[in-house]
């Protein structure tokens, strides 16, 4: 089972990297749900993917996927606290650079 995990993760995760913004956000949310259920048994590898591509979108150019974004982070530092370092890496300063939006203000 947890081969298809990674298998899923994997997909969903490339989908990220898509034009389509329908896409990106289905694909966040399957991965939202994927991580909330099933998130202890995602190996390192996966998750280290999921934190590179969804980090990447987090931008005042669509504030509706960089929200799922930044939910799936939450979920994911809930299951796998190990990978919070990671995502402060790679995520926060994005996240900070959003809250400066002038979109945001």
């Amino acid at each position: 089972m947890s081969l298809l995990h990674g298998l899923l993760q994997g997909e969903l995760t490339s989908f990220l990297r898509k034009a389509n913004r329908l896409l990106r956000q289905a694909s966040l949310q399957a991965l939202d749900a994927l991580i909330a259920k099933h998130g202890a048994a995602l190996d390192a590898t996966s998750t280290s993917a999921v934190i590179t591509e969804a980090s990447a979108l987090i931008s005042d150019a669509d504030l509706s996927i960089a929200a799922l974004s930044l939910k799936v982070f939450v979920t994911l530092t809930s299951k796998q606290p190990q990978s919070a370092q990671e995502v402060v890496e790679k995520a926060l300063p994005a996240a900070l650079t959003l809250v400066k939006s002038p979109l945001l203000q």
